[in-house]
């Protein structure tokens, strides 16, 4: 059975609705974990890494990489929980969600340099 719930990130339901599958089930971004404390701010090594790491495949500069606001956990990270943040986050390891990960308000990338896990990984933007 579709169960809709009520979500405001949701402007597309109709368009969604349309491409879902009966058994379906939408899930809601819902007590998002404050992933903050898990970050700091990163080097200028943290971000020869990344450099390093992506060896020029992606190109960081017009997210601004030297910039002073993005933030770096070094090692695995795992949250037990959702989450959805708007910073320039670095992840130096695998990020493991037990929840979903939101892109919804995502204007500033993530670098993550291992694997993503996640219950659910939910794309959208404003």
């Amino acid at each position: 059975m579709f169960k809709a719930r009520i979500c405001g990130w949701i402007g597309l339901l109709p368009l969604f609705m349309l491409s879902l599958p009966v058994q379906a089930e939408l899930r809601c971004v819902a007590n998002t974990v404050d992933i903050e404390p898990f970050f700091s701010a990163a080097t200028a090594e943290d971000k020869q890494q990344v450099e390093q790491a992506i060896n020029s495949s992606v190109n960081l500069v017009p997210f601004g990489l030297s910039a002073s606001d993005w933030k770096v956990h070094r090692g695995d990270l795992v949250v037990e929980g959702n989450i959805e943040s708007n910073q320039k986050l670095i992840v130096l390891g695998n990020l493991t969600v037990k929840g979903n990960i939101s892109t919804f308000s995502l204007s500033n990338p993530w670098v993550i340099l291992g694997n993503v896990t996640a219950t659910n990984i939910v794309t959208d933007s404003p």
